[in-house]
Order: structure tokens, then C-alpha cells, then sequence
């Protein structure tokens, strides 16, 4: 469901935070799995627009590292 805008990141961010928590869990579903690898690159790519240096390859290390079921 999308976000009205004047409330979108505060809606996005109590999501977030609970992602960030758990990015590391196993036994995720295959779906669920390629939804967190998407969230990923989605917060790098952010990143990389606010002029913030992220290496291709330091992400695609950080996604292998967290155990892709």
C-alpha cells in the first residue's frame, strides 16, 4: 500500500527499522529472500544519490554474507 506524502517516511521508517533488525534471518521464503536483497540494493542506490561512496561489490558481499536460503 503506498504512503500518503506527508507521512511517507515516517511510515517507511518504523518498517525499516524493523527490517534492519532482522536482516540477517534464515528460513526466509524464496519470495521473501529476493524482497531483502531488492531492500538492499534499493538502500545503497539511495545512498549513492545522496553523493554517499558504495561499492557494487561491498554490497553484493554484504547480501552473500547474509545467508541466502
Amino acid at each position: 500500500m503506498s504512503n500518503m506524502s506527508y507521512c511517507r517516511f515516517q511510515n517507511t521508517l518504523a518498517d525499516f527499522k524493523e527490517c534492519a533488525e532482522v536482516i540477517d534471518e534464515t528460513g526466509l521464503s524464496k519470495d521473501e529472500n529476493r524482497a531483502r536483497i531488492k531492500l538492499i540494493e534499493e538502500a545503497a542506490e539511495m545512498l549513492m544519490s545522496l553523493g554517499v561512496d558504495v561499492r557494487k561489490a561491498d554490497v553484493d558481499e554484504a547480501i552473500d554474507n547474509i545467508g541466502n536460503d
